[in-house]
């Protein structure tokens, strides 16, 4: 695909960077990210507890990277996040469905994979429990429950789309974020057991 040019490595940033007169790096961070029940910026969120969790070392998020979470011992993760409630009025709680578990993968170099593929060990699946909008804070970990299916069983299943149900029945029972890092351990030993198949 032609020459190829990385870009330079980032420098730590603290928030405090003024990027205009009398405006800092946070004040951006707070106008874009402010709103954590935001579809985009809660899942954000749900990949950062289980990044912490399972102690990913990177520095930032890997937009376009092949898994989302990258465990302090090499567990390759995929982290896909929903809720009942929205950022914006709705007459009832949403129905729980998790979008894009097979999908074709980005290469910087050779671009998106001719197929599409498994890539990660373990898939985790973040739900924010809340169903009273007044109650209704991300930040609050105690409302979150997780599932973690291995990257074999998704393979397996070849499902582009998965609802909750289909979640909890191969995954088994929610988990905290507490005993979230030892559950993905088990998962992924469980994965090495299966046998391998190829990738869709």
């Amino acid at each position: 695909m032609g020459n190829q040019s990385l870009p330079p490595k980032l420098a730590s940033l603290s928030g405090s960077e003024e990027i205009l007169p009398g405006v800092r790096i946070l004040d951006f961070w707070s106008w874009a990210l402010g709103d954590l029940r935001l579809n985009s910026t809660r899942g954000l969120l749900a990949q950062f507890l289980v990044a912490k969790a399972v102690g990913d070392k990177r520095r930032v998020d890997d937009g376009w990277g092949p898994y989302d979470v990258e465990s302090d011992d090499g567990l390759k993760i995929e982290v896909k996040s929903s809720g009942y409630l929205q950022s914006w009025s709705q007459p009832k709680p949403s129905a729980i469905t998790f979008q894009g578990l097979i999908t074709k993968r980005w290469d910087p170099i050779n671009g998106y994979s001719p197929t599409k593929m498994v890539v990660a060990d373990v898939y985790v699946f973040a739900v924010h429990t809340c169903v009273i909008s007044a109650d209704y804070n991300p930040l609050d970990i105690a409302m979150w429950e997780f599932y973690a299916i291995p990257g074999s069983v998704i393979r397996k299943l070849d499902q582009g789309s998965m609802a909750l149900s289909t979640v909890r029945k191969h995954a088994g029972n929610a988990v905290s974020w507490e005993r979230l890092r030892e559950t993905i351990v088990a998962k992924a030993q469980a994965s090495e057991l299966e046998p391998e198949a190829s990738s869709n």
